[in-house]
Protein backbone atom coordinates (compact mmCIF):
# COMPACT_ATOMS: atom_id res chain seq x y z
CA UNK A 1 0.00 0.00 0.00
CA UNK A 2 1.60 3.32 -0.48
CA UNK A 3 1.94 6.32 1.55
CA UNK A 4 -0.47 7.84 0.05
CA UNK A 5 -3.50 5.18 1.14
CA UNK A 6 -2.00 4.26 4.37
CA UNK A 7 -3.35 8.11 5.48
CA UNK A 8 -5.97 7.45 4.11
CA UNK A 9 -6.66 4.04 5.34
CA UNK A 10 -5.11 5.09 8.95
CA UNK A 11 -7.62 8.13 8.81
CA UNK A 12 -10.96 6.05 8.45
CA UNK A 13 -9.69 3.08 10.58
CA UNK A 14 -8.28 4.58 13.51
CA UNK A 15 -9.51 8.24 13.89
CA UNK A 16 -13.10 7.29 12.45
CA UNK A 17 -12.95 10.05 9.52
CA UNK A 18 -13.46 9.44 5.83
CA UNK A 19 -11.70 12.41 5.40
CA UNK A 20 -9.86 15.40 6.60
CA UNK A 21 -11.37 18.72 7.84
CA UNK A 22 -9.63 20.73 5.54
CA UNK A 23 -6.69 20.79 2.87
CA UNK A 24 -4.66 22.56 5.35
CA UNK A 25 -4.70 19.80 7.78
CA UNK A 26 -3.95 16.84 5.14
CA UNK A 27 -1.18 18.64 3.98
CA UNK A 28 0.41 19.00 7.30
CA UNK A 29 -0.56 15.99 8.43
CA UNK A 30 0.88 14.29 5.10
CA UNK A 31 4.60 16.79 5.46
CA UNK A 32 4.77 15.13 9.20
CA UNK A 33 4.58 11.89 7.45
CA UNK A 34 7.08 12.42 5.23
CA UNK A 35 9.47 14.24 7.74
CA UNK A 36 10.75 10.32 8.66
CA UNK A 37 11.37 9.30 5.06
CA UNK A 38 12.63 12.20 3.35
CA UNK A 39 15.97 13.82 3.43
CA UNK A 40 15.85 17.72 3.61
CA UNK A 41 13.04 19.52 5.19
CA UNK A 42 12.32 17.46 8.11
CA UNK A 43 10.42 20.09 10.92
CA UNK A 44 7.27 21.55 10.12
CA UNK A 45 5.68 24.27 11.78
CA UNK A 46 1.35 24.15 12.26
CA UNK A 47 -0.88 27.46 13.18
CA UNK A 48 -4.20 26.20 13.42
CA UNK A 49 -7.33 27.57 15.43
CA UNK A 50 -8.60 25.82 18.35
CA UNK A 51 -10.90 23.17 16.65
CA UNK A 52 -9.26 23.26 13.51
CA UNK A 53 -7.95 19.63 14.02
CA UNK A 54 -4.27 20.50 14.73
CA UNK A 55 -3.71 17.57 17.06
CA UNK A 56 -4.26 14.84 14.26
CA UNK A 57 -1.76 16.29 12.59
CA UNK A 58 1.07 14.97 14.50
CA UNK A 59 -1.37 12.16 16.02
CA UNK A 60 -2.01 10.35 13.05
CA UNK A 61 1.75 10.15 11.74
CA UNK A 62 2.39 9.00 15.14
CA UNK A 63 0.16 6.04 14.95
CA UNK A 64 1.82 4.74 11.52
CA UNK A 65 5.48 5.85 12.43
CA UNK A 66 7.02 2.73 14.39
CA UNK A 67 8.36 4.42 17.92
CA UNK A 68 7.25 6.76 20.21
CA UNK A 69 5.90 10.48 19.55
CA UNK A 70 7.10 12.55 22.34
CA UNK A 71 4.48 15.26 22.92
CA UNK A 72 5.31 18.66 25.03
CA UNK A 73 2.20 20.01 26.46
CA UNK A 74 2.01 23.14 28.82
CA UNK A 75 -0.84 21.92 31.36
CA UNK A 76 -1.42 18.73 32.80
CA UNK A 77 -5.25 19.05 32.08
CA UNK A 78 -4.99 19.78 28.58
CA UNK A 79 -2.71 16.02 28.87
CA UNK A 80 -5.32 14.43 30.57
CA UNK A 81 -7.88 15.49 27.86
CA UNK A 82 -5.67 14.57 24.78
CA UNK A 83 -4.72 10.85 26.71
CA UNK A 84 -8.71 10.54 27.22
CA UNK A 85 -9.41 11.33 23.66
CA UNK A 86 -6.77 8.82 22.29
CA UNK A 87 -7.56 5.90 24.65
CA UNK A 88 -10.63 6.27 23.47
CA UNK A 89 -9.45 5.05 20.00
CA UNK A 90 -7.21 2.14 21.36
CA UNK A 91 -4.36 4.32 20.80
CA UNK A 92 -1.47 3.57 23.44
CA UNK A 93 -1.23 6.99 25.07
CA UNK A 94 0.60 7.90 28.29
CA UNK A 95 2.27 10.48 30.41
CA UNK A 96 4.45 11.33 32.45
CA UNK A 97 3.79 14.33 35.29
CA UNK A 98 4.10 15.98 38.88
CA UNK A 99 0.72 14.41 39.28
CA UNK A 100 1.13 10.43 38.10
CA UNK A 101 0.88 8.26 40.87
CA UNK A 102 3.80 6.13 41.85
CA UNK A 103 2.39 2.90 40.34
CA UNK A 104 1.12 4.49 37.01
CA UNK A 105 4.81 5.90 36.82
CA UNK A 106 6.21 2.30 37.53
CA UNK A 107 4.26 1.20 34.66
CA UNK A 108 4.98 3.29 32.41
CA UNK A 109 8.29 3.69 33.04
CA UNK A 110 8.77 -0.16 32.75
CA UNK A 111 6.62 0.05 29.06
CA UNK A 112 9.56 2.40 28.05
CA UNK A 113 12.42 0.12 29.07
CA UNK A 114 10.79 -2.73 27.60
CA UNK A 115 12.24 -4.10 24.35
CA UNK A 116 8.71 -3.51 22.07
CA UNK A 117 7.18 -0.53 24.16
CA UNK A 118 3.49 -0.53 23.40
CA UNK A 119 3.11 3.32 24.07
CA UNK A 120 2.70 5.45 21.06
CA UNK A 121 2.71 9.46 21.91
CA UNK A 122 4.19 10.02 25.64
CA UNK A 123 3.29 13.36 27.32
CA UNK A 124 5.13 15.27 29.59
CA UNK A 125 5.38 19.49 30.25
CA UNK A 126 8.35 21.66 29.79
CA UNK A 127 9.34 21.31 33.53
CA UNK A 128 9.85 17.66 33.51
CA UNK A 129 12.12 17.64 30.03
CA UNK A 130 14.62 19.50 31.89
CA UNK A 131 14.91 16.96 34.91
CA UNK A 132 18.16 14.80 34.88
CA UNK A 133 15.99 11.73 35.35
CA UNK A 134 14.24 12.24 32.36
CA UNK A 135 17.08 13.18 30.45
CA UNK A 136 18.64 9.93 30.69
CA UNK A 137 15.64 8.43 29.66
CA UNK A 138 14.87 10.20 26.72
CA UNK A 139 18.98 9.14 26.02
CA UNK A 140 17.84 5.60 26.32
CA UNK A 141 15.23 5.66 23.98
CA UNK A 142 17.49 7.50 21.41
CA UNK A 143 20.38 5.42 21.68
CA UNK A 144 17.48 2.21 21.10
CA UNK A 145 16.34 4.22 18.04
CA UNK A 146 13.05 4.51 19.10
CA UNK A 147 11.58 8.43 18.86
CA UNK A 148 9.62 8.73 16.01
CA UNK A 149 8.39 12.37 16.14
CA UNK A 150 8.94 15.16 19.04
CA UNK A 151 5.82 17.46 18.81
CA UNK A 152 5.75 20.66 20.77
CA UNK A 153 2.03 21.79 21.77
CA UNK A 154 1.04 25.41 22.28
CA UNK A 155 4.36 26.64 21.21
CA UNK A 156 3.91 29.92 21.36
CA UNK A 157 4.46 29.47 24.38
CA UNK A 158 8.23 29.44 23.82
CA UNK A 159 8.18 33.33 22.80
CA UNK A 160 8.82 36.01 25.36
CA UNK A 161 6.48 37.75 22.79
CA UNK A 162 3.77 35.40 22.77
CA UNK A 163 0.65 36.06 25.68
CA UNK A 164 1.27 32.63 27.40
CA UNK A 165 5.10 32.71 27.71
CA UNK A 166 6.47 29.75 29.78
CA UNK A 167 10.60 29.91 30.75
CA UNK A 168 10.61 26.36 30.48
CA UNK A 169 9.73 26.36 27.23
CA UNK A 170 12.99 28.08 26.58
CA UNK A 171 14.84 24.88 27.85
CA UNK A 172 13.29 22.34 24.77
CA UNK A 173 15.89 24.24 22.52
CA UNK A 174 18.32 22.47 24.33
CA UNK A 175 16.38 19.28 23.90
CA UNK A 176 15.86 19.49 20.41
CA UNK A 177 19.44 19.47 19.74
CA UNK A 178 19.70 16.05 21.56
CA UNK A 179 17.40 14.87 19.26
CA UNK A 180 18.37 16.84 15.85
CA UNK A 181 17.39 13.58 13.95
CA UNK A 182 13.74 13.33 15.00
CA UNK A 183 11.54 15.73 12.95
CA UNK A 184 10.12 18.23 14.96
CA UNK A 185 6.69 19.41 14.90
CA UNK A 186 6.04 23.06 16.31
CA UNK A 187 2.26 23.61 16.76
CA UNK A 188 0.18 26.57 18.06
CA UNK A 189 -3.66 28.37 17.74
CA UNK A 190 -2.62 31.68 16.46
CA UNK A 191 1.06 33.23 16.28
CA UNK A 192 2.16 36.66 14.99
CA UNK A 193 5.27 36.68 12.44
CA UNK A 194 7.22 37.48 15.26
CA UNK A 195 6.46 34.73 17.75
CA UNK A 196 6.88 32.32 14.90
CA UNK A 197 9.99 33.74 14.08
CA UNK A 198 10.54 33.06 17.81
CA UNK A 199 9.61 29.61 17.93
CA UNK A 200 11.21 28.38 14.37
CA UNK A 201 14.89 29.85 16.34
CA UNK A 202 14.05 28.54 19.96
CA UNK A 203 13.22 25.12 18.92
CA UNK A 204 15.78 25.21 16.67
CA UNK A 205 13.65 23.88 13.52
CA UNK A 206 15.78 22.53 10.87
CA UNK A 207 15.57 25.41 8.22
CA UNK A 208 14.08 25.04 5.35
CA UNK A 209 10.95 24.21 7.56
CA UNK A 210 7.77 23.77 6.43
CA UNK A 211 5.36 25.97 7.07
CA UNK A 212 1.76 25.65 7.44
CA UNK A 213 -1.02 28.47 8.77
CA UNK A 214 -4.76 28.93 8.32
CA UNK A 215 -7.19 31.64 9.10
CA UNK A 216 -7.83 32.34 13.02
CA UNK A 217 -11.66 33.22 11.60
CA UNK A 218 -13.29 31.22 13.02
CA UNK A 219 -17.62 31.60 12.00
CA UNK A 220 -18.88 30.13 14.80
CA UNK A 221 -17.60 33.00 17.37
CA UNK A 222 -18.78 36.28 17.60
CA UNK A 223 -18.40 39.70 19.75
CA UNK A 224 -21.86 41.05 20.95
CA UNK A 225 -21.35 44.19 23.12
CA UNK A 226 -24.31 45.37 25.33
CA UNK A 227 -24.43 48.23 27.42
CA UNK A 228 -25.86 47.48 30.81
CA UNK A 229 -27.29 51.18 31.42
CA UNK A 230 -29.98 50.52 28.44
CA UNK A 231 -30.98 47.72 29.21
CA UNK A 232 -34.26 47.70 30.91
CA UNK A 233 -33.19 44.54 33.32
CA UNK A 234 -29.34 43.32 32.63
CA UNK A 235 -29.61 39.97 34.80
CA UNK A 236 -32.67 39.28 33.08
CA UNK A 237 -31.12 39.89 29.30
CA UNK A 238 -28.11 37.96 30.65
CA UNK A 239 -30.37 35.17 31.96
CA UNK A 240 -32.02 35.04 28.56
CA UNK A 241 -28.27 34.83 27.34
CA UNK A 242 -27.89 31.86 29.47
CA UNK A 243 -31.20 29.62 28.59
CA UNK A 244 -30.67 30.27 24.38
CA UNK A 245 -26.98 29.54 24.72
CA UNK A 246 -27.02 26.61 27.33
CA UNK A 247 -30.29 25.24 25.63
CA UNK A 248 -33.94 25.13 26.86
CA UNK A 249 -33.51 21.59 28.16
CA UNK A 250 -32.19 20.31 30.95
CA UNK A 251 -30.90 23.92 32.38
CA UNK A 252 -32.49 25.85 34.89
CA UNK A 253 -32.32 29.40 33.78
CA UNK A 254 -31.75 30.74 37.64
CA UNK A 255 -29.12 28.04 38.10
CA UNK A 256 -27.31 29.69 34.34
CA UNK A 257 -27.73 32.87 35.58
CA UNK A 258 -25.98 32.62 39.40
CA UNK A 259 -23.43 30.07 37.64
CA UNK A 260 -22.54 33.23 35.34
CA UNK A 261 -22.66 35.98 37.60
Amino acid sequence: MSGLDRVIQTLKDVFGHDEFRSEAQENATRAVVRARTCSGRKDVYISMPTGAGKSLCYQLPAVMAPGITMVVSPLIALMQDQLEHLRKLNICAESLNSKLSAKDRKRVLADLRSSKPKTKLLYITPELAATPGFQQLLETLKTRRLLAHLAVDEAHCVSQWGHDFRPDYLKLGSLREKLEDIPCIALTATATQTVQKDIIKSLHLQEPVQKFKTSVFRPNLFYDVKYKEVLEDPYEDLKDFAVKALGEEGVEPVKAVSTLL
